[in-house]
């Protein structure tokens, strides 16, 4: 009840996220770091991502719920795009560790592909591309994320094919590779 009368009283966006973000009140603070992640997503900022998705799971107070099945759209989000931050900042800073939490979190992702399929199998793949990436395995990424952007292109997640075709953009322009063909 006092929080919720802290969110009302609330004047604008930093005061809101920043009162849900410090509650121990789980739902707010889940969400407002899920909104967080996805801003720092669009900003390319994969420092923060990691830490929103850190954040994230430290407010959820059933992991091993969380561990068999993403009941929430924020686990989904969370999970992905803080595998893909691990990796990317595990060759951008020279942080192998990092391969090893992305890994856990792939595995997460790989198992609700196993259940559905249509909506992971472009995530699993992107996911498995950036792994393929950070260990050195060129040849091996360059296919997986044609095929993460096949998938999410023939599933209808326009927005991750985007990030796919992005991602896969920043592959080959670091690798001296100017186009990316079709």
């Amino acid at each position: 009840e006092e929080l919720s009368a802290l969110l009302e009283s609330a004047t604008d966006e930093k005061t809101l996220e920043e009162t849900s973000l410090n509650s121990n009140e789980s739902s707010y603070a889940l969400d407002a770091c899920n909104q967080r992640l996805i801003k720092a997503l669009f900003f390319n900022d994969f420092n923060a991502v990691l830490k929103y998705s850190e954040k994230y799971f430290a407010h959820r107070s059933d992991l091993q719920h969380w561990l068999r099945f993403a009941g929430r759209i924020g686990d989904i989000y969370s999970t992905f795009f803080g595998g893909l931050s691990c990796f990317i900042l595990s060759r951008k800073k020279s942080q192998p560790d990092l391969i090893s939490r992305g890994s856990f979190l792939m595995t997460e992702v790989e198992s609700w592909s196993h259940q559905c399929q249509w909506n992971y199998e472009n995530k699993l793949l992107l996911l498995k591309a950036e792994r393929s990436y950070s260990l050195g395995d060129i040849p091996v990424a360059e296919a997986l994320y044609q095929l993460s952007i096949n998938s999410a292109r023939e599933h209808k997640f326009i927005h991750e094919e985007a990030l796919a075709y992005e991602l896969f953009g920043n592959f080959k322009m670091e690798n001296g590779q100017s186009s990316i063909g079709k």
